[in-house]
């Protein structure tokens, strides 16, 4: 049998490969829209069912999202979608803190100023996010910020295991469901007011690798990691007091 060739109804064959992925991504999208809730049992034939794909590429991509951390299997009760905790959230930050710590302090060392231009001008898009409370496009900057100072690191492994520890971000972030919590919140409340300051903490990051001091732009990563954790946190904490009270 010819692979390119196409088949009797017109559609060329896809690969088992492929397939995986496509399944893996339209489950992670179905937790991170909240049709798949934290602690919700997956079933294989109901997701086969609903992909419109048989049972093999879904038992695969449980598998995918199971080593993600998004699914958690039981032996004996069944696949779940996982559920975030402060362990996670501990972890993930105390891993954020060592890579971008290191990220910070090279970044100071090696970057050109074009460089130095692109990452101030994240922060200045980030004061416009902020002022509006939109969290969705604060969160999207961020991630831009952190992604471009990794790379301007220039260090091959770091950015590796950057790459690696961001998409366990991303699946814990999908987990936490932080926008809805964030856009109930009353403006004083402290999470709220913090995030209000969210550009100057990287503000003293850009001006310190614009000065080219190491130990400073290292001191200010390390620093917001500290905040941005305290702060996830608090909207974990909060998150779970709506849901108890919900289920009351």
């Amino acid at each position: 049998m010819k692979l390119n060739s196409n088949t009797a109804n017109g559609f060329k064959p896809v690969r088992t490969q492929i397939l995986r992925h496509e399944v893996a991504d339209s489950i992670r999208n179905a937790i991170a829209s909240g049709v798949l809730k934290p602690g919700q049992r997956v079933f294989e034939f109901e997701l086969a069912k609903e992909l419109g794909v048989s049972r093999l590429p879904i038992r695969e991509a449980i598998r995918q999202l199971e080593h993600e951390g998004l699914l958690v299997s039981q032996p004996h009760r069944g696949t779940f979608v996982a559920r975030a905790t402060e362990t996670d959230i501990l972890e993930m930050f105390s891993l954020r803190q060592a890579l971008e710590g290191l990220a910070a302090r090279l970044v100071a060392e090696r970057a050109s100023p074009a460089e130095v231009k692109s990452l101030q001008k994240l922060v200045d898009e980030m004061r416009g996010a902020s002022s509006r409370r939109d969290y969705e496009a604060l969160f999207e900057i961020d991630t831009r910020f952190h992604t471009l100072l990794c790379k301007y690191a220039r260090h091959e492994r770091l950015q590796k295991h950057w790459n690696l520890v961001y998409g366990q971000w991303q699946a814990l972030d999908s987990l936490m469901d932080e926008i809805p919590v964030l856009n109930g919140l009353a403006a004083d409340h402290p999470v709220v007011v913090t995030l209000s300051h969210f550009a100057d903490m990287h503000q003293a990051l850009v001006d310190a690798i614009a000065a080219k001091d190491p130990a400073r732009a290292e001191e200010c990563m390390r620093r917001h990691m500290a905040e941005a954790e305290q702060n996830t946190l608090d909207i974990h904490t909060v998150g779970l007091d709506r849901t108890r009270s919900s289920s009351e």
